[in-house]
């Protein structure tokens, strides 16, 4: 499985990556705390799943969800977000799942497994 990681938080960047890897230990993760160097990482490998961040400057997660599937239609959007108020519009874009931060273990490992893949 590969996974694409986009937060601007370098802390909530590390955090999700080490849990991610403890709970699909042979995922091939990405991450990038820069919206544009997203799309261009979308642009050259096909990722799976993409956890996104919601508040990020340039872009916000919802709007880089739109240009991400653009890019790659089939992909699974997760949001990671200490912001619940956005989950409507986020499900409006059919987004696989949205997770609040702080992301625990369970919550990756039930977001994972309900991926349509």
């Amino acid at each position: 499985m590969k996974i694409l990681i986009v937060d601007d938080e370098r802390t909530a960047l590390m955090d999700l990556h080490r849990s991610l890897k403890q709970a699909a230990p042979d995922a091939d993760v990405r991450m990038t705390e820069d919206v544009y160097e997203a799309l261009a990482l979308c642009r050259e490998t096909v990722f799976d799943v993409a956890f996104l961040d919601i508040k990020m400057p340039d872009m916000d997660g919802l709007a880089l969800a739109k240009e991400i599937k653009r890019i790659l239609p089939m992909i699974n959007i997760i949001i990671t977000t200490a912001y619940p108020e956005y989950a409507l519009d986020a499900y409006k874009l059919y987004v696989s799942d949205y997770v609040l931060k702080p992301v625990q273990k369970q919550d990756l490992k039930n977001a994972l497994n309900h991926l349509r893949i």
